[in-house]
């Protein structure tokens, strides 16, 4: 004769499986998530390394641009300041002059 079990013990089997079915699932809910978060920092990471080299790029374009008009400045400048020179003896050589003139007025 066959025993059959009593009524009051308790079939865990059940209940565990359950628990372990919903601990995967929550557990593959967290993977998906990081997952996509991952995707999406990636893809946001790569936009903004993009636009750090193109504004790299503009920096080195505009500190090469202003290497050339320092260079026109300081080219400029040595030019101003040869011609003020000139200038000065182009003055100094007109108020000899201008003595010379009136010295020669008052001898005649």
């Amino acid at each position: 004769m066959r025993r059959f079990r009593h009524s009051s013990e308790y079939n865990f089997w059940p209940s565990f499986v359950d628990a372990l079915s919903t601990l995967l699932i929550v557990v593959l809910f967290f993977l998906l998530l990081f997952v996509l978060a991952h995707f999406f920092m990636g893809r946001n990471l790569d936009t903004k390394n993009t636009e750090i080299n193109r504004l790299n790029n503009d920096l080195i374009q505009l500190t090469d641009e202003l290497a050339v008009q320092r260079h026109a400045t300081e080219n400029l400048s040595s030019e101003l300041a040869q011609m003020t020179e000139k200038h000065a003896k182009t003055l100094s050589q007109m108020a000899l002059l201008e003595q010379d003139i009136k010295v020669l007025t008052l001898r005649k």
